[in-house]
């Protein structure tokens, strides 16, 4: 017995979410083809969309959600600043300093010879 397949099909020749009726069965050790069946499909339980499609639309929906999350983490936490260090006020004016007339001279240091 000879048997061909095609190997390319159309977009309206596809459909989605169904199988082939079996058209084969096996009677007094020999197989039977019912050709009236040939063409016969059935609907299967299917996703609406492929593997390829469905794994797209998580990675989506993940980006999505990280980045709706740091928008809202942002919105939701109260703005704290840290406090002012020791650096915030160098070179600022302070009573007693240069600005009110009065100057300091740094202390003299010795060095080695």
């Amino acid at each position: 017995m000879t048997c061909q397949a095609r190997t390319s099909y159309t977009e309206d020749e596809i459909l989605w979410g169904y199988r082939f009726e079996p058209c084969m069965s096996l009677e007094k050790g020999a197989f039977q083809v019912d050709y009236s069946r040939f063409e016969m499909t059935f609907e299967v339980q299917t996703p609406a969309a492929s593997a390829k499609e469905l794994h797209e639309l998580k990675e989506l929906e993940q980006q999505e959600h990280s980045t709706l999350s740091l928008y809202w983490d942002h919105l939701l936490q109260p703005c704290v600043l840290p406090g002012p260090s020791e650096d915030t006020f160098v070179g600022m004016s302070v009573p007693g300093s240069v600005a009110e007339g009065i100057r300091h001279e740094p202390p003299e240091r010795e060095f080695p010879a």
